[in-house]
């Protein structure tokens, strides 16, 4: 693209942009802007634009905002960036000088300074003495401080920072190359990252430059001296790298640095080691950043000069002893004075094998045989001077005799001589010697000499560490070269006892006999690799395993294998009197010979101690007959037993058990050694004591032996097979057909059979289906014993008969056509099983099925059936859900049955249990919300809905489920009522489902309508042509039977019914719940019950508010008729009304009399009973028990006034009080004076003459 075809004013913008990126970079420098105004005519604004040397003209507004960014950019990046520390001391040189008991370090630091002005630098040097400070030749600046040592006070002069150029190349303001414009403009993409990191170059070179000084100090500090030992300790300046001399005027002298990098001693020859003939000890050490540094030296000790060296050793000496080899581990720490020593020699028994010897100072080591010993010359690297330590390990290989099984007998005792270890040129040995028996060993001390027993309390925590197992068997403590110890080495015999379970399998095959022999060993005091099994000689170990047996621990095994070298001896072997069989090959000989055991080896993988199980199958070796004696006949068979090796365990019990199948009949003849048990018993104790292996059903004898010699010898009787055969016969008798069906189910017991006999009627035999799995065949000839008009018939399969089986026949008979109401007679077909034997049983069933239209009644004839019930008393997997009438037989039967016909009368198809139409009418006035509830039982795949005119639906559910329904579109009459199809394909017939239709409904004066069930079918093209064909044969379907319907109306609370219409029954309000106002109980119904009753917890809830009315009826009508009409009013008025009406009474009363009074109560009572029994909606309304109890409290209170008003004009109450109220207060007063009966007369007189007058 050519980018002289863009506007000029959109290139200068696009430069300008470029610019502002760049302007970090551009402007890094102290550069001062000024501003410049220049006016280009526009007849030459092309050519000025367009030459070398060209410029950028944009508006000021833009200049002015792009030169404001770029010089805030400038004084930014002119920041240099603060180092992290003002200063830094990089390394020390130090050289320390021991001048008597002073200790003088010249010390030179190399301190950089990183920022301008003053700074002090910690020198630490708290316990030294500063001596001399100088910097480049001039005294340096010191400060003290007795808390945080000496500071170094030094400034640095403030330098102005270079002049770093923006750029490589200068940038021309002016113009820009016409050549590379397309260049900024095609990398503008990587403008701003050049340039950040442009600047960020400009900032690290604009950075101030360090300045180094090396300063030079000169401290010294009092050296600490204890007997032999001399020690310096110096808080030396902070400083990464510490490089350090120490001078020591003595020679030899080890020198101790800490903490320490790297060290080692000048040498005047250049040789590694230093010269200690020189008279100074230098030391070169290399020390990181420390704080302190710790110098110390022990002055060289000249001794005796010119004497021997002197070496005096301790010894730890280990002994181990193990089965045939016998291993020495000595560790010896030689301490030597006087001199050095540049060889040592050790002197050891020659019947020991010198392993090794170590020591990192142990240049080399050689052997020389001596008399009855040998000598060990070791040269070391360099000569030991104090302290030098050798390891040695010795081993000896004896041969222990032992013979092939190490749990037979005790192992030979064998006499070991501890090989004494004798350092040669030494002056004194002392040490501890500890020995210890391997496992399975015991060791006892038969000679010791130069040796004193110690307690294992005062071993040190080395030796006490490595004892095997925690202990050691013997500790001496030796204190001279001449010790001696002998002992003597036998084999611990381990204490096995077995518990065994021996169990015998009697098999009908060519391998008769096979056995399994389960044993737990518990090991004690020693483990073995091996267990010895005692086999019968025709007989082999086929499987060894081990198993957890009663709480043991399965063995680990390696292999097993027959131990020809090692055969019992003839007779009584593991336990067990052999009576067993021949050659192999051969037929086992009679019971009474023996012959003689194979004892057979089961090799470990590691070392069995404690409780171990073992379990091991055997099976013969012969493949000849064994068991094959005619029925009934018995045959006397002697069993060998396995057993343990008796050599091998210390004691053995167990347990014999015979498994035999149902085909043997055992009686034991002869038994030694054994005692007879419950086969419970053993069953009991197997689950108690958690015994490997199930529990067979086949257990015929069982034993318990201990310790003795046993043997077994039974006679075996075949049994003769024992056949049981249960006939099912199922008789299903149709319109025009029977079908017969017969099943039986034999169990053939003991021993199997070739075939088995059915005996079945000549008429059917040719018409019996065939059946898979069996082949038929008829008997030729027909045996003796079939009856007259039978077919003996024998069925086969590819394996003989034995155990359970099912057989089954089937074929059909005709049946004429029954006329309505007649009977026809039917005769069960008679199928048998004879009996092969006295002891069989055959048994039966006949079950009887019938299509609905018929009808079966037992003939007078029938003989040797028992009626039983066909659902109860035929197994579950012989029953059939449609059977009638069931028999049972066990012997002879004869059935005939009457067949009858009927004729079938239909019914309704759709039922509607129950039924919940909720309503509520809204404040407003114009709407009702609903929601109907059905429970429905049907058989139709569509139910006809008529809801009312003008519903709209909301929702519609089956169980639950959202369905959607189906519509004809039209109204059905005059009231625009609408029909629907809800379709039921969802549903099954046999189970009822609940509907749920949610709706609203404008309000037609006082009168709610319902949805209907008109129960009419509309034909529907979906439907297929047979099913149409099929409906439309039968008519129309009847109305759905609707059984019980509830309505409940909510009305708002400021409205109540006053009346109501229709076929409906109202259920008032017995029990007022406050909680729930809406939800109430009526005559004990529960709103929330019936809901739940047809919901059944498959409807979601449903708002309602106001006063609840609950109406019912039976067969609600879809018609105007069937509707319920309320009338309904405010509740304001008819409280005013009853209000005034009850107070106007009250008032014209209260001029009557009280009689009259209580005429007008009673009579208003009387009223009130006749309302409640002829109109009691009015009387039942809550509002209208309030207000006639509250005008009635009024007329009370206003008679009360009035009956007080007449008590005050009536009764002078001054006088009644004083009638009450003086005896409470008169004194108590003289008697009177006896006055003559004429005076008291007149006073008398007096006295009522003036009560008179004041009356």
């Amino acid at each position: 693209m050519n980018l002289r075809s863009f506007p000029v004013r959109v290139r200068s913008f696009s430069f300008f942009l470029s610019v502002l990126v760049f302007s970090g970079t551009l402007f890094s420098q102290e550069t001062v802007f000024k501003e410049h105004t220049i006016y280009i005519p526009y007849e030459k604004l092309r050519k000025t634009f367009e030459s070398e040397g060209r410029g950028v003209f944009l508006p000021y507004e833009q200049f002015r905002a792009l030169s404001d960014a770029a010089e805030k950019a400038a004084k930014t990046l002119e920041t240099p960036l603060k180092p992290p520390v003002a200063t830094m001391i990089a390394d020390s040189v130090n050289e320390l000088i021991v001048r008597g008991d002073i200790a003088e370090v010249t010390a030179t630091l190399r301190i950089v300074l990183l920022e301008d002005g003053w700074h002090q630098v910690p020198l630490r040097l708290q316990d030294a003495a500063i001596r001399e400070a100088t910097i480049d030749g001039e005294p340096a600046r010191i400060l003290g401080d007795p808390q945080q040592g000496y500071r170094l006070l030094i400034e640095k002069p403030q330098t102005k920072p270079e002049k770093v150029a923006a750029a490589e190349g200068s940038i021309d303001r002016s113009g820009v190359d016409k050549d590379r414009v397309g260049e900024r403009n095609g990398a503008e993409g990587n403008t701003a990252e050049n340039s950040k990191t442009d600047g960020d170059s400009a900032n690290r070179v604009a950075n101030q430059a360090a300045k180094t000084v090396e300063l030079r100090l000169v401290y010294a500090k009092q050296i600490d001296k204890t007997p032999g030992r001399n020690d310096v300790s110096l808080s030396v300046p902070p400083a990464p790298m510490s490089r350090w001399k120490v001078i020591v005027p003595e020679p030899g002298v080890k020198i101790d640095f800490a903490p320490l990098v790297a060290a080692s001693e000048e040498a005047s020859d250049g040789k590694d080691f230093a010269d200690h003939s020189a008279d100074r000890t230098v030391v070169h050490a290399y020390v990181g950043a420390a704080p302190v540094v710790r110098i110390g030296w022990t002055p060289k000790s000249e001794g005796g000069t010119g004497l021997e060296a002197l070496l005096n050793a301790q010894m730890d000496q280990q002994v181990h002893v193990d089965e045939g080899v016998l291993r020495t581990t000595a560790k010896i720490d030689y301490t030597i004075s006087r001199s050095q020593v540049e060889k040592l020699a050790i002197r050891v028994p020659a019947d020991q094998k010198v392993v090794g010897l170590f020591d990192a100072n142990i240049r080399q080591w050689t052997l020389s045989q001596g008399d009855g010993s040998q000598t060990i010359d070791i040269a070391l690297f360099e000569p030991a001077k104090d302290k030098q330590s050798i390891q040695l390990e010795l081993e000896r290989i004896f041969k222990q005799e032992t013979p092939d099984d190490p749990t037979a007998t005790d192992a030979a005792g064998e006499r070991l001589a501890v090989p004494s270890i004798v350092p040669l040129g030494i002056g004194r040995l002392q040490g501890v010697l500890v020995v210890r028996a391997g496992d399975g060993l015991t060791l006892d001390t038969m000679q010791s000499a130069g040796l004193m027993q110690m307690d294992p309390g005062e071993l040190s925590g080395a030796l006490r560490d490595a004892a095997p197992g925690g202990r050691w068997d013997f500790i001496y403590r030796l204190s001279t070269t001449r010790y001696a110890l002998e002992l003597e080495l036998r084999k611990i015999r381990p204490e096995i006892v077995a518990d065994s379970q021996i169990e015998v399998f009697l098999y009908d095959t060519d391998n008769p006999v096979g056995m399994r022999f389960d044993s737990v060993y518990t090991i004690e005091k020693a483990g073995v690799f091996q267990f010895q099994i005692d086999v019968p000689r025709d007989f082999r170990i086929t499987t060894a395993i081990g198993v957890r047996l009663n709480g043991s621990t399965p063995a680990e095994i390696d292999t097993w294998f027959e131990n020809k070298q090692a055969d019992p001896a003839d007779g009584v072997v593991g336990g067990s009197v052999v009576a067993n069989n021949a050659v192999p090959g051969e037929k086992p000989s009679p019971a009474g010979e023996s012959k003689a055991m194979r004892r057979w080896t089961v090799k470990l993988k590691r070392k069995a101690i404690g409780r171990v199980g073992l379990t091991v199958h055997l099976a013969p070796d012969y493949n000849g007959p064994y068991i094959r004696k005619a029925l009934g006949q018995k045959e006397s068979l002697a069993i060998p037993l396995p057993g343990v090796a008796p050599s091998s365990v210390q004691r053995f019990r167990g347990k014999l058990i015979v498994n035999s199948p149902d085909v043997f009949r055992l009686s034991p003849t002869a038994t030694r050694g054994m005692q007879p048990v419950s086969v419970e018993l053993i069953k009991s104790e197997i689950q108690n004591n958690k015994w490997w292996g199930a529990i067979s059903p086949q257990w015929r004898l069982a034993y318990v032996f201990e310790e003795e010699p046993t043997s077994l010898t039974l006679d075996i009787e075949r049994r003769k097979p024992q056949l049981t055969v249960k006939l099912v016969q199922t008789l299903r008798i149709e319109d025009t057909v029977i079908r017969n069906r017969i099943d039986l189910n034999y169990d053939v017991k003991f021993t199997d059979i070739p075939e088995l006999r059915v005996d079945v009627p000549e008429s059917i035999s040719d018409r019996i289906e065939k059946i898979d799995g069996y082949r038929e065949s008829v008997l030729s000839p027909q045996p003796e014993d079939v009856p007259e008009g039978y077919v003996a018939l024998a069925y086969h399969k590819d394996s003989l008969f034995f155990g359970t089986g099912k057989l089954t026949l089937a074929w059909s008979d005709g049946l004429k056509s029954l006329e309505i109401g007649k009977s026809e007679p039917v005769v069960v077909p008679r199928i048998f099983v004879p009996k092969r034997e006295p002891h069989d049983r055959i048994w039966g069933q006949i079950l009887l099925a019938k299509a609905p239209s018929i009808d079966l009644s037992e003939s007078p004839a029938t003989r040797g059936l028992r009626p039983i019930d066909p659902q109860h008393d035929i197994a579950a997997a012989d029953r059939i859900p449609d059977a009638t009438t069931a028999f049972e037989y066990q012997g002879d039967w004869f059935l005939k049955i009457l067949a009858t016909r009927y004729k079938l009368e239909d019914v309704k198809r759709t039922s509607i249990e129950c039924g919940l139409v909720q309503a509520v009418f809204t404040k407003n006035n114009d709407t009702i919300s609903s929601r109907a509830l059905y429970r429905i039982r049907g058989v139709q795949q569509r139910l006809d809905l008529l809801m009312p005119a003008g519903a709209v639906f909301d929702d519609v559910t089956i169980n639950g489920s959202r369905i959607t329904l189906e519509s004809a579109g039209e109204s059905v009459d005059q009231s625009g009522s609408v029909r629907y199809l809800i379709p039921l394909t969802s549903v099954s017939p046999d189970t009822p489902f609940t509907l749920e239709l949610r709706y609203t409904q404008p309000r037609r004066g006082g009168t709610v309508a319902i949805p209907d069930f008109p129960g009419e079918i509309v034909p529907d093209e979906r439907i297929s042509d047979q099913i149409a064909s099929a409906e439309t044969t039968n008519g129309p379907v009847q109305k759905p039977a609707v059984q019980l319907m509830y309505l409940a109306v909510y009305l708002p609370e400021e409205d109540v019914i006053t009346a109501y219409g229709g076929p409906w029954s109202r259920h008032y309000r017995l029990l007022n719940r406050p909680d729930e106002p809406y939800l109430e109980t009526y005559n004990g119904i529960d709103i929330r019950n019936i809901v739940h009753e047809i919901g059944s917890g498959t409807v979601r809830d449903f708002p309602v508010g106001g006063n609840a009315y609950l109406f019912s009826t039976l067969q609600p009508d879809g018609t105007a008729d069937g509707l319920l009409a309320i009338r309904t009013a405010r509740s304001t008025p008819v409280v005013a009304g009853i209000l005034v009406f009850v107070m106007v009474i009250g008032v014209l009363l209260m001029r009557t009399s009280l009689y009259r009074r209580l005429q007008a109560v009673c009579i208003l009572i009387a009223a009130l009973v006749l309302a409640w029994v002829f109109c009691p909606t009015f009387l039942e309304l809550g509002t209208t028990f309030s207000a006639g109890k509250l005008a009635i409290l009024c007329v009370a209170a206003l008679w009360f006034l009035q009956g007080l008003n007449f008590l005050r004009r009536k009764i002078n109450w001054r006088n009644m009080g004083r009638f009450f109220l003086q005896p409470l207060f008169q004194r108590s007063k003289p008697e009177p004076e006896k006055v003559p009966a004429d005076q008291a007369c007149s006073e008398n007189t007096d006295a009522v003459k003036g009560g008179a007058d004041h009356e």
